[in-house]
């Protein structure tokens, strides 16, 4: 599958203004609703698994561009934490990305914790 067009300009664009080198992507297409993905240090890379609901790649895809931004800002360390989360929700909330709060913890529930300080740090609605 190829990345889509919004992936390449929001990866572009995150990137500038985040000062970070843009990794590479590779996006494969699956059978099911829902999308998952991986980012890779070691190699500078995000994989997209993509499921049939676009939003659900849109905060999938975000996610991991956070974890490339945490990496690169942390110089390896790396996981869910409190720095990874207020990157994740300020790509999440930028009005060029815009994901509604109510999914974007809904999406990230196994990580709700970490999800609902950063939203509280940040003051989003």
């Amino acid at each position: 599958m190829k990345q889509p067009a919004w992936a390449t300009r929001q990866l572009e664009r995150i990137c500038q203004e985040y000062e970070v080198p843009v990794p590479t992507t590779k996006w494969t297409r699956k059978q099911r609703y829902s999308s998952s993905g991986r980012y890779r240090f070691i190699d500078n890379s995000i994989s997209v698994n993509a499921g049939s609901d676009t939003k659900d790649q849109r905060v999938t895809f975000l996610h991991e561009v956070a974890h490339h931004i945490h990496r690169i800002r942390t110089k390896g360390t790396g996981g869910h934490t409190a720095l990874f989360w207020d990157i994740a929700f300020e790509l999440f909330h930028d009005k060029r990305n815009r994901v509604k709060k109510k999914y974007a913890l809904d999406r990230s529930a196994r990580y709700k914790q970490g999800a609902l300080k950063a939203y509280a740090r940040k003051k989003l609605n």
